[in-house]
């Protein structure tokens, strides 16, 4: 599997429903986390738990490498 190219694929590895759990995995609410999907965003100051979740889950391919490849590439 090739790792997520944007935050909004980050976010749906979750298990379904993807901004419930993960929200719930990194103490935020589902509507702020569906609000990120949608707007295909996911904020530094949260990279670190969303690793620590991914791992906790053994979601592969999420990463700070990854995520800061992500916000790197919107940035051009």
């Amino acid at each position: 599997m090739a790792a997520p190219s944007t935050y909004t694929e980050v976010i749906n590895l979750w298990p379904k429903p993807a901004p419930v759990t993960l929200g719930e995995d990194i103490d935020e609410a589902p509507g702020t986390v569906r609000q990120w999907r949608n707007r295909d965003v996911l904020p530094e100051y949260k990279w670190l738990d969303v690793v620590k979740s991914a791992e906790r889950r053994d979601i592969r391919g999420v990463t700070l490498e990854v995520l800061a490849r992500i916000a790197k590439a919107r940035a051009a």
